[in-house]
């Protein structure tokens, strides 16, 4: 079984590298499908797919697959893509199997947390109780305005003045992002509450429980590095719940590689304002 296990990964780290040697993106994708026949190659292939963002041929491939086996990487693609579609039932059925089959693998936290989103859209309650639930499981059930943030507010300048006890300390000393003095935490968050009413923002999507969307917005934090340009929102995904915000450097590299766009904060803002004014 083991042998059988190594010689899987090995496959699937070969297709990885072709797939990246290729000169662009169609050239992959056509190459994969040629060369894929066996189901790890097609789980490569299905994945390159939702890259490319193709997510109804993925879906697919990935439905195609399961007839052959309840493999695990494709229980946790057509989970995500479900999850994604809004499809909470079918989300949740793979999610189950993961736990049922494969616990030390459901045991990853978001498994756990995408089965309790799909639990709350469907108004199903929780098999914890509050006071056991982390800070997403929270969220997830009891979403709350006033706690996000509060949590974002952990990386002001001020709170990290107040925390240390050094009024004036040099933010250039502090190794993570932090926002700038004098940044609205609240406004902010109203802001960009704004800004995911607009389509284009709410098409952004991560296969994963919480969707990270990037903004360019000059000087909103700083680091060891210096000033940081950007700022990021995580959302629960398919939702407009945000659970945090941050300044970064810049945008991870996966979020540009699945072609998504990075927008002007202050563009944007001023966008959803005269959508909403329409």
């Amino acid at each position: 079984m083991r042998e059988s296990v190594k010689k899987n990964q090995e496959r699937i780290k070969q297709l990885r590298k072709i797939r990246e040697s290729c000169k662009n993106s169609d050239e992959a994708l056509d190459y994969l499908d040629q060369h894929s026949a066996d189901p790890f190659g097609r789980i490569v292939y299905g994945k390159a797919l939702l890259h490319e963002g193709n997510r109804k041929e993925a879906k697919e491939v990935f439905e195609e697959l399961l007839e052959l086996g309840n493999f695990k990487h494709v229980l946790k693609y057509l989970s995500f893509i479900e999850l994604v579609e809004k499809d909470y039932i079918n989300c949740l059925k793979h999610i189950n199997i993961i736990e049922e089959l494969f616990k030390e693998y459901y045991d990853k936290r978001d498994f756990r947390y995408i089965k309790y989103l799909c639990m709350s859209q469907l108004g199903m309650q929780p098999d914890i109780n509050n006071n056991s639930m982390d800070y997403i499981e929270y969220l997830i059930f009891n979403y709350n305005r006033e706690m996000v943030i509060k949590h974002i507010s952990n990386h002001l300048i001020e709170f990290h003045e107040q925390k240390s006890g050094i009024l004036g300390f040099d933010e250039k000393d502090f190794d993570d992002a932090l926002f700038a003095k004098d940044t609205d935490i609240e406004k902010l968050y109203d802001e960009m509450m704004d800004i995911l009413k607009l389509d284009e923002v709410k098409d952004i999507t991560d296969y994963a429980v919480c969707t990270k969307i990037y903004f360019k917005y000059d000087n909103i934090g700083i680091n060891t590095n210096g000033k940081q340009n950007y700022l990021v929102v995580m959302i629960l995904t398919g939702t407009d719940h945000i659970i945090s915000m941050y300044p970064t450097i810049s945008p991870e590299r996966n979020y540009l590689i699945n072609k998504n766009p990075v927008f002007d904060f202050q563009e944007t803002l001023k966008k959803a304002r005269e959508q909403r004014a329409l």
